[in-house]
């Protein structure tokens, strides 16, 4: 730090502890001294000083405000006890804000020109100077508050919008997802329908075999048990999990294997097999174990859209349950 440094270090000093905030130019050129100024360089920050005052008046002159408040802070960093010093930078930071409505700046007017009237009391420019800040004050907090407000509207308007645009994104994702959760629920139907159609067939069937032949009674036994297990069982449309999926999976697979054993079993019975009407009801059966391959299919495809549309983002963040799917086993249904 060189001697001029050390002489401003303590202007700041002196500012902010001394409570007289009042020295002459003689007794701060004597301070200057002390701190390790020579003669010639105490002439030389006072050069330095006019100097910036010199600047500062122009570029306040030429509506420069940022290079006119670095002057007057430059020049008041040499003499902070300079009225009209501080008067300068108070008029530079009020114009500053007169053009750009620096609210900060009209801050630091008030500050500086403050300090000028504590400087030099009654000094005019400096009273006037606040009564302009004091009246531009009240016309700032006006307008900041009309600002204020237009913002505030801004934002709750922009808020509202937020919201309708959120709500109506989730009722539109609703919708869809209620749409396809439908097409499940209908190919969900349509699969409890061809079992149904099986399990209607089978009472049929056994009245037939039973007339025929004398067909083994347990198998025959077995085929009516895995039905009523089948027909027992509830499942809830709207929901359609993996384990309810996998618990009427689980039945009608056991009826069908038990219907497989069945048919296997009939082909050593001759006169079972010369009787149109247990043929016809075998012929039926098949037909139906494709038709029940056909709708599982169907459902599992459709299931497959669902889950897709609800695990992908935004729908993702709405809480859709997914649904459960038929799983391949080994028994051709």
């Amino acid at each position: 730090m060189n001697n001029l440094d050390t002489f401003v270090q303590k202007m700041y000093e002196l500012q902010y502890s001394d409570k007289e905030l009042n020295y002459t130019p003689e007794q701060l050129k004597q301070i200057a001294l002390e701190t390790g100024l020579s003669e010639s360089e105490w002439n030389n920050s006072q050069i330095q000083l006019q100097n910036h005052v010199k600047n500062g008046r122009e570029h306040l002159y030429a509506k420069n405000w940022d290079y006119a408040i670095t002057e007057f802070e430059q020049a008041i960093n040499l003499n902070p006890f300079s009225a009209e010093n501080n008067f300068s930078l108070a008029l530079a930071h009020f114009d500053k804000w007169k053009a750009e409505d620096d609210f900060y700046a009209l801050g630091n007017a008030q500050k500086f020109a403050d300090k000028s009237l504590k400087l030099k009391a009654g000094y005019s420019p400096a009273i006037q100077l606040l009564s302009k800040i004091k009246n531009s004050s009240k016309q700032s907090k006006k307008k900041n508050t009309k600002r204020n407000k237009t913002i505030l509207i801004g934002a709750v308007g922009a808020i509202v919008l937020f919201f309708i645009i959120i709500l109506s994104s989730y009722v539109s994702i609703n919708n869809k997802a209620v749409g396809m959760n439908e097409d499940v629920a209908s190919k969900w139907a349509q699969v409890e329908n061809v079992y149904q159609r099986r399990a209607d067939l089978i009472p049929q069937l056994i009245e037939t075999v039973e007339a025929a032949a004398n067909y083994e009674k347990k198998t025959l036994s077995m085929v009516v048990e895995a039905r009523n297990n089948a027909n027992a069982l509830n499942i809830d449309a709207s929901q359609l999990t993996d384990e309810q999926i996998k618990d009427f999976q689980n039945k009608q697979d056991e009826l069908s294997v038990a219907l497989k054993l069945f048919l296997t079993q009939s082909k050593d019975y001759p006169e079972l097999q010369a009787v149109k009407g247990y043929r016809d009801l075998q012929a039926q059966i098949e037909g139906t174990e494709n038709r029940i391959s056909v709708e599982r299919r169907r459902f599992n495809e459709q299931v497959k859209v669902y889950n897709s549309y609800i695990k992908k983002f935004p729908q993702s963040l709405f809480g859709f349950d997914d649904k459960g799917y038929f799983q391949q086993t080994g028994n051709k249904n």
